[in-house]
């Protein structure tokens, strides 16, 4: 079989388009994919998540009333 050996460590590196530097953060969820939140960013991503969660809420909350997802959003 093929055998795979490292080339380099602690540099960036291309995934997918997306450049991944040493210190990014990975998040990475079976359902829904693989976020990647540089280093330098990372405290705007946390000030802004309580207002993505509250939003994410109102949405479920919406459609379990029986809006449309996409109306929900609006």
């Amino acid at each position: 079989g093929a055998e795979a050996k490292p080339a380099a460590r602690n540099v960036p590196v291309s995934v997918g388009g997306v450049t991944v530097s040493p210190g990014d953060i990975i998040f990475c969820d079976p359902l829904e994919g693989v976020v990647a939140i540089p280093r330098d960013q990372l405290d705007q991503v946390l000030d802004l998540m309580p207002k993505l969660v509250a939003m994410d809420d109102r949405v479920k909350e919406a459609v379990a009333q029986g809006q449309e997802v996409a109306d929900a959003f609006k």
